[in-house]
């Protein structure tokens, strides 16, 4: 989606120098700009790329020297564009609100309002799942567990039994809550002998877990990420 300078500047409250009526396609890093896009600069060892970019634009600091580009003055333009990451490319649509029908959902588990469960997804028994839930196709939750409100999990996610989950939480692809933690206890004839794990994981409201990650459970107790 395109947008003139001057419509840029006032989504983000800044002043433009140069052409207010030019066209701004899309976003880009200053080294790798194309004509028609809009790049930043925050750190000054990419200023040398001031002389040789090839964007139409650049969002910059009150006191940066720029010839050449058109300009927007922030006072901090690196949290600037980040902002405007979202307005020339929104985010993808979520799932539909609903069941799929290729869904397993355990004995005793309630769902709040507006959940969006995907293709393939497994929900254990017990599991409290809160409002504007949206689980992406082929995870898997164990029994009691707890989400809470607008959690989102991407596909493949494994979440163990008795694992809770706070509100906003966004947990990417592949990875796994609640496996077992690395307990081994060795023994006298110099094998070992596997500790059970029988606490639990506890994530805070608001955290992002990252693609392919793992957090264990603890022996006893909780891990708790906040």
């Amino acid at each position: 989606m395109a947008h003139s300078l001057k419509e840029v500047a006032k989504l983000v409250g800044g002043e433009v120098e140069g052409d207010p009526d030019l066209v701004i396609s899309g976003l880009a890093k200053i080294e790798e700009a194309n004509p028609g896009e809009l790049t930043f600069l925050a750190n000054p060892k990419y200023e040398k790329y001031l002389k040789t970019t090839q964007a139409s634009a650049v969002i910059a600091g009150l006191d940066q020297k720029v010839e050449r580009l058109a300009v927007i003055r922030v006072p901090d333009p690196y949290q600037t564009f980040a902002r405007l990451l979202p307005v020339f490319y929104p985010a993808e649509d979520p799932l539909p609100i609903g069941i799929h029908s290729s869904a397993v959902i355990g004995e005793g588990t309630m769902m709040g309002r507006n959940a969006r469960i995907g293709a393939l997804v497994v929900i254990g028994a017990d599991c409290r799942l809160g409002d504007e839930v949206c689980l992406y196709p082929n995870t898997s939750i164990g029994d009691r567990v707890s989400l809470g409100d607008k959690t989102v999990v991407r596909s493949g996610v494994s979440i163990r039994s008795g694992v809770q989950i706070g509100r906003r939480v966004v947990i990417q692809d592949n990875a796994v809550i609640g496996s077992d933690g690395f307990g081994f206890a060795p023994q006298a004839q110099g094998d070992y002998e596997k500790i059970p794990q029988l606490g639990t994981v506890i994530i805070e409201d608001d955290v992002e877990i990252g693609a392919g990650c793992t957090v264990d459970r603890a022996t006893l107790g909780a891990t708790r990420i906040e």
